[in-house]
């Protein structure tokens, strides 16, 4: 058998194994979610009494600012009651109310349940200043009267890291309200030092040790 014969089988060999390794890999990691990540409840207000319509009107956008503690902002989820046919709504993470969206997801009118739900955006785990205050901002393609997304919320303001606001397009502003809507945010607590320190393949490898043996041998190292 020449040499290049030899080389063939034992390339062939390698990609056997490396098919192998990744079919192994692939059926013991999970399905990987922002749960999985290690995303925890940071910064939230559940109370829901409004005792009047909280209907966010187009060219009115509304927010709501809080104050987190961890480094990275995986999601935010938000109480929203749907009524006819609102269009679309718009969502975004600010770090000051007239600047730009640090995030932003927008949800066509079939992606939003009739009814109260608590809808998810996801914020890519944005890194964030713990202690600096950030806002939630929300606004609608068009609704009113019979055609609404709701924000639902409270007038007791329960939560003492922020408060709601609105924008007053008839005098081009933000003007802040002693109320609190319903929301929730998720974060992660340290930043990665390494960008691939998360990667489900990392993870796999670091929680199995054992396989490296066995991938060494596979990739005739």
């Amino acid at each position: 058998m020449g040499g290049t014969e030899r080389r063939a089988i034992k390339m062939n060999k390698k990609i056997v194994g490396i098919l192998v390794m990744t079919l192994l890999i692939a059926t013991a990691i999970p399905i990987v979610g922002i749960e999985n990540l290690g995303a925890e409840l940071d910064q939230y207000s559940t109370e829901d009494s409004w005792g009047h319509d909280g209907t966010i009107i187009p060219g009115y956008g509304w927010a709501q600012s809080f104050i987190p503690t961890m480094k990275k902002l995986s999601r935010v989820e938000i109480k929203i009651n749907k009524g006819g046919d609102p269009g679309m709504l718009s969502f975004a993470i600010r770090k000051i109310l007239i600047d730009v969206d640090l995030v932003s997801e927008n949800l066509a009118n079939p992606e939003v349940p009739t009814g109260t739900n608590w809808l998810v955006f996801d914020c890519n785990d944005l890194r964030v200043t713990p202690g600096d205050t950030y806002y939630i901002v929300l606004n609608a393609e068009r609704g009113f009267m019979d055609d609404y997304y709701q924000w639902r919320g409270t007038s007791t303001n329960p939560y003492d890291r922020g408060t709601a606001w609105i924008y007053n397009i008839l005098i081009d502003t933000w003007e802040e309200r002693d109320i609190d809507f319903c929301f929730k945010t998720y974060g992660i607590k340290g930043l990665s030092k390494s960008k691939n320190i998360n990667h489900p393949f990392m993870q796999f490898l670091e929680n199995n040790p054992h396989l490296f043996p066995l991938l060494r041998q596979i990739l005739g190292l």
